[in-house]
C-alpha cells in the first residue's frame, strides 16, 4: 500500500517527520487510489511506504486557490462547495464569505451580505445539507460574525447569521439571509469578580444536538448555549478562570511572507488599555466543538492552551451554576509548551460519530512546536495523541478546521480543512506589521484525508 502513517508523538521526538504535498485534482485522484488500492510494495516519488499497513493519510493538498492574499479565519464545506470566511479587509477584498467548488476548485461567487453589511465575520457552521438535481447541493449554514475587530472587542454586539444556500452548475450559486440574531453583549468591561452578562468576543460556535448551538467567548472564556433552534434565548453555561483571555509577550516563528518564502516573524496581538508595553490580549475559550463519541462539548484554549471536554448535559443544565462545573471540565491535552499552547483550530468528525478523534491544530510554527505547523488528533477514549500532518506550504496560523463531509455516504475518509489565517502577517491581529498587510498569495484552502482502517 503505498501510505504514510500518522505518527505519534514519540515517532516525531526520534525525528521520523513525513512531509507529503498534493496539489490539485490530481493530488485528489492519489488520495482515493492510494486509500483502497492495498498493500503494494511500490511508492510514488516523495511517498512514504508505512512498515504496516495501518492509518492513512494523504496531504495537505490544496482544494482551492484564491489567486490573492487575503486572512481566512473560518471554513467549511459539504460535498460539492468549500466556504472561506475573511475576517478583515485586503489590499484587494472586503471583509466576506468566498465560495468555491470542492472537486476541481473553481472560485464562484461571494455569500450574499446582510443588509448592514459585514463586519467580522469569524466562522461558519454547515447545519444541513444535500443533493440538488444531479450533480448540485443546497443547504443551510450559520455564520458567526463579531462586527468589530479584536482591538474594539466588547463594543458592538455578536450576530449569528443563518442562510440558505443552493449550487448546480446550470444555475451557479445562490445564497440567502434567513435570520439575524443579536447576541447578548457584556454591559460592561470584564470583570473577574462579576459574572459577565454577555458576550465580549465570541470565539466561534459548534452545534449541538436537539439543535442548539454553543458558542465560546475568547475574551471571558464562558461558554454560552442557545435554548433551542431559534437562537432567540442564549445561557452562560460554563465560566473557569482557566479560560479567559491571557495576556502574554510577542510570538515567534516561521511562515510564508508576503514573497511566499518561509521565513521568521514576530507577532503582537492588540492589548486592552492598561496593559504594560510589549504584551498582547491573546484569546482564551477559542475554537469549540461536539464530540459524539463521549457526549461532550470539546474546546480549545488559545492561551495559556490546552484541549478540555465536558459532559453535553452537564453544560446545558441551567439548575447549576456556571462557575461550579469547573470540576466536571475534564483536561484532554493540557497545556504544554509546543503541543497545547497556542492552539485556536479545534473539530470532531461529526459524519462518523463512532470515531474517537478529536482533532486539533495549533496557530503558530515555531521552534516548540518542531518548526512546523501541526495538525494532531488525540484519542478521546485513550488520551492517546497522533500527528496527522505538519507543513509550512500551505498551513499558516490555522484559526480554525472543520472536517468535511465524506464524497460517498458510505465513505470512511476523514476529511479536514484547515484555515489559512495568516495572522502574523495581517494588520488587524499583528500590531507590529503597524497597518500594513503582508499577506501571501494564492490563499490556499488545505485538506488532509485520514483513512482510519
Amino acid at each position: 500500500m503505498l501510505s504514510l502513517e500518522i505518527e505519534t508523538e514519540r515517532a516525531k521526538k526520534k525525528g521520523n517527520v513525513n512531509h507529503l504535498h498534493r496539489h490539485s485534482i490530481l493530488g485528489a485522484l492519489l488520495i482515493w487510489f492510494v486509500t483502497f488500492a492495498g498493500c503494494a510494495a511500490d511508492a510514488l516519488p516523495g511517498a512514504t511506504t508505512s512498515a504496516l499497513c495501518g492509518n492513512v493519510v494523504r496531504g495537505p493538498y490544496s482544494l482551492a486557490e484564491f489567486p490573492d492574499g487575503f486572512a481566512i479565519h473560518g471554513v467549511g464545506g459539504d460535498t460539492d462547495l468549500l466556504f472561506a470566511v475573511q475576517p478583515s479587509a485586503s489590499p484587494t477584498r472586503s471583509a466576506s464569505v468566498h465560495v468555491a467548488r470542492r472537486n476541481g476548485g473553481h472560485i464562484l461567487a461571494d455569500v450574499t451580505p446582510p443588509p448592514e453589511g459585514f463586519g467580522t465575520p469569524l466562522s461558519i457552521k454547515i447545519e444541513s445539507f444535500r443533493r440538488a438535481g444531479l450533480t448540485g447541493t443546497q443547504g443551510r449554514f450559520l455564520l458567526l460574525d463579531n462586527r468589530v475587530p479584536p482591538a474594539l472587542m466588547g463594543t458592538a454586539a455578536p450576530r449569528i447569521y443563518r442562510y440558505s444556500y443552493r449550487y448546480t452548475p446550470l444555475t451557479g450559486l445562490s445564497t440567502t439571509l434567513l435570520e439575524t440574531h443579536i447576541l447578548p453583549l457584556n454591559s460592561g468591561p470584564p470583570d473577574p469578580s462579576m459574572l459577565p452578562d454577555g458576550l465580549v468576543y465570541p470565539g466561534s460556535i459548534a452545534l449541538l444536538p436537539n439543535d442548539r448551538v454553543a458558542v465560546s467567548d475568547n475574551a471571558t472564556g464562558a461558554i454560552w448555549v442557545s435554548a433551542d433552534a431559534s437562537l432567540d434565548t442564549w445561557f452562560m453555561t460554563l465560566i473557569d478562570p482557566r479560560f479567559p483571555g491571557q495576556p502574554r509577550g510577542p510570538v515567534e516563528g516561521v511562515g510564508r511572507d508576503e514573497t511566499g518564502v518561509i521565513a521568521p516573524y514576530t507577532l503582537l496581538t492588540p492589548a486592552p488599555p492598561g496593559f504594560p508595553p510589549g504584551l498582547g490580549l491573546f484569546p482564551g475559550a477559542h475554537s469549540i466543538t461536539y464530540a459524539a463519541r463521549t457526549e461532550e462539548v470539546c474546546f480549545a484554549v488559545t492561551w495559556p492552551g490546552g484541549l478540555y471536554c465536558i459532559d453535553e448535559n452537564v453544560l446545558v443544565d441551567t439548575s447549576t451554576s456556571p462557575f461550579l462545573k469547573s470540576d466536571a471540565v475534564r483536561v484532554v491535552v493540557a497545556p504544554t509548551s509546543g503541543l497545547g499552547d497556542l492552539t485556536d483550530g479545534v473539530d470532531y468528525d461529526r459524519f462518523h460519530p463512532d470515531s474517537e478523534w478529536l482533532y486539533w491544530q495549533r496557530a503558530p510554527a515555531d521552534v516548540a512546536g518542531g518548526g512546523y505547523n501541526t495538525l494532531r488528533r488525540v484519542s478521546l477514549l485513550t488520551g492517546e495523541i497522533e500527528v496527522v500532518a505538519s507543513d509550512n506550504t500551505l498551513y499558516s496560523w490555522a484559526n480554525e478546521i472543520s472536517v468535511l463531509p465524506p464524497l460517498t455516504s458510505d465513505g470512511r475518509l476523514t476529511w479536514v480543512l484547515s484555515s489559512v489565517g495568516q495572522e502574523y502577517n495581517n494588520p488587524d491581529v499583528n500590531i507590529l506589521l503597524g497597518g500594513e498587510s503582508s499577506y501571501f498569495a494564492p490563499s490556499p484552502m488545505p485538506v488532509v484525508a485520514i483513512f482510519d482502517r
